[in-house]
C-alpha cells in the first residue's frame, strides 16, 4: 500500500510539473502563463469572485494571488471592483479582452489535450476525472 501511495503521489507531481511546463509553452504566444490562465478560467466560471476565495480555492499564498491578479489586471484581462457591503473585499471579473484570451487559449489547449489523451478510452477518461476530483476534494 505504501509503495502504491508513493507511486501515485510521485506520478501526480511529475504530471503537475509536465502540465505546467507544457501549459506555459503553449500559452506563451498569448502572453499568459499557465498559472495565470488557470486563475483566469476560475474567475470566468465563478465571477464575480473575491480574491480571498481564489486564494482558498487554489491554496495560494495571498502575496502570490496578488501578483497574479495584478498581472491579469495590467494585461486588461480582468476587472477588479469592491464589494458594496465591505470595501476590503476585492471582486474579480473577466473583461471582454479576458474572454477573448480565454477563447484563444482554449482553442490551443483543446487541440493539445485531445492529442495528449488520445490513448485513453472515454471510460478511462471519466474514471480518471472522477478519481482526480476525489483527490481534490481532500485538499
Amino acid at each position: 500500500m505504501d509503495q502504491a501511495i508513493t507511486a501515485v503521489v510521485t506520478n501526480l507531481l511529475r504530471l503537475g510539473a509536465y502540465l505546467a511546463r507544457e501549459g506555459d509553452r503553449l500559452l506563451h504566444e498569448m502572453k499568459i502563463s499557465q498559472q495565470e490562465f488557470v486563475v483566469l478560467m476560475a474567475i470566468k466560471e465563478e465571477q464575480p469572485v473575491s480574491q480571498t476565495q481564489m486564494c482558498a480555492e487554489f491554496l495560494f499564498e495571498k502575496s502570490n494571488m496578488s501578483k497574479i491578479v495584478r498581472r491579469l489586471t495590467d494585461g486588461g484581462l480582468i476587472e477588479v471592483s469592491y464589494a458594496p457591503t465591505d470595501r476590503r473585499v476585492r471582486l474579480l471579473r473577466v473583461s471582454t479582452e479576458g474572454q477573448r484570451t480565454v477563447n484563444r487559449c482554449m482553442s490551443v489547449l483543446d487541440d493539445w489535450n485531445r492529442q495528449w489523451l488520445a490513448t485513453l478510452s472515454q471510460a478511462e477518461l471519466e474514471e480518471t476525472s472522477s478519481n482526480l476530483k476525489r483527490l481534490l476534494s481532500c485538499c
